[in-house]
């Protein structure tokens, strides 16, 4: 635990206050900051770059200290940048405790810490937030699990702390990301080919004739590894990939 948490938490003790206490806290990631509101969702396509924003919300009782890391799904995205995240220092701390260095770790999925602290009351009832991360999409997982979840992963210095000096635990509110796999066609003689990853599944392919109408129906072909070849036909055909 570093210094100021330490201290902290010694003077809490001291006071008889270590307890902890019914969610003040909201920790939330926010997967696009360029809308309004904190959006946990986001579509990207393979190789896009994202940018991810960690936001804080605290009541009345404030936060005086902070340390938090994030874990992040390393099969669908990918660090970008050195260093790929970059640490804030809020209104209302005085002091980013690892100077804003972070450790930063592709193969594990982590990044390890946000931190900030003030020897004084820290803010209360309002909304701040505490860093970024850049990240590249990459091919899809269709799943339900996270990928990007903030929490107390780096042991001995992540935790929170009140205005009291009481330990609080936050609610904490994961990203999730929906990447869009790439249809690709090509032609081999007199044939069209279209195909898309065949790391992706769960997503069918749809053809329309006419987009103004916004009517499409699923391939009537036979698909084969993500892949169909077909004859040119009369008119025009589009594609694309849907996903119910």
């Amino acid at each position: 635990m570093n210094n100021i948490l330490r201290i902290l938490a010694v003077a809490t003790l001291a006071l008889g206050l270590a307890r902890p206490l019914p969610a003040a806290v909201t920790i939330s990631v926010d997967m696009d900051p360029a809308t309004p509101g904190i959006q946990s969702n986001r579509v990207a396509a393979v190789g896009q770059s994202i940018t991810v924003d960690l936001v804080m919300a605290v009541g009345a009782e404030g936060v005086s200290s902070y340390g938090l890391s994030v874990n992040f799904d390393n099969v669908e995205l990918s660090l970008n940048g050195a260093p790929a995240a970059t640490e804030l220092l809020p209104t209302g701390f005085t002091y980013n405790l690892n100077s804003g260095a972070n450790s930063e770790s592709q193969p594990l999925g982590q990044i390890r810490t946000f931190e900030a602290a003030t020897l004084g009351n820290g803010p209360i009832n309002t909304l701040f937030v505490i860093g970024s991360i850049t990240l590249t999409a990459g091919l899809p997982v269709i799943d339900a699990a996270a990928d990007v979840t903030p929490g107390f992963f780096n042991i001995g210095v992540d935790g929170l702390f009140d205005n009291a000096g009481s330990t609080v635990t936050p609610t904490l509110v994961s990203g999730y990301l929906t990447t869009l796999p790439m249809l690709t066609i090509n032609y081999a003689g007199n044939a069209a080919i279209v195909s898309w990853p065949t790391t992706v599944a769960g997503w069918t392919l749809q053809t329309n004739r006419n987009l103004v109408t916004g009517t499409w129906g699923a391939y009537a072909g036979a698909v084969v590894n993500n892949r169909v070849t077909n004859s040119p036909p009369t008119g025009n055909l589009f594609y694309r990939l849907f996903h119910p």
